[in-house]
């Protein structure tokens, strides 16, 4: 993960966190394991279906778009205290592009005075 710390201006930091490939991968895995439990596929048990099959079922962006959202609170988290930011409300977090995987976040700071 690479996080770039990008201004400070009216007491939000603007941070720009890009994913690589293993992080992707490993988050692809752990959405499929967690949609093949929710849904029930024609033709086998519960959580026992072939990711092709599942990807097939669902579409290949539902995979995505699970991996994308389980993975953005951990990495915004991560990227707060890498910077060493501390933050006085939730950080707002957006998806830039999918293809690299990119975040751009908005961490509200407390005022300098």
């Amino acid at each position: 993960m690479k996080v770039t710390r990008e201004k400070q201006e009216e007491s939000q930091v603007y941070l720009t966190i890009e994913m690589e490939t293993p992080e992707i991968d490993a988050g692809v895995a752990a959405a499929y394991r967690k949609l093949a439990k929710k849904y029930r596929i024609p033709g086998f048990r519960k959580g026992k279906v072939p990711r092709d099959v599942l990807e097939q079922y669902l579409g290949g962006e539902a995979l995505l778009e699970q991996a994308v959202n389980d993975m953005a609170p951990d990495a915004c988290d991560q990227a707060i205290r890498e910077q060493q930011i501390r933050p006085i409300a939730p950080p707002q977090l957006e998806v830039k592009t999918l293809d690299p995987l990119v975040y751009s976040v908005v961490v509200p700071v407390p005022p300098t005075i």
